[in-house]
């Protein structure tokens, strides 16, 4: 009965991962994108 509790935690703790990554990704371009703006003027 633990290794579901375990798998299901690490399965949890991995997509909080991937959800924070992307959405720091994310926020990269934004700031790439408005930056390539600025420097085009």
């Amino acid at each position: 009965m633990v290794f579901p509790l375990k798998g299901g935690f690490f399965e949890k703790k991995m997509r909080d991962f991937r959800v924070r990554s992307g959405i720091l990704e994310e926020k990269m371009h934004h700031f790439w994108v408005a930056w390539g703006i600025s420097e085009e003027k």
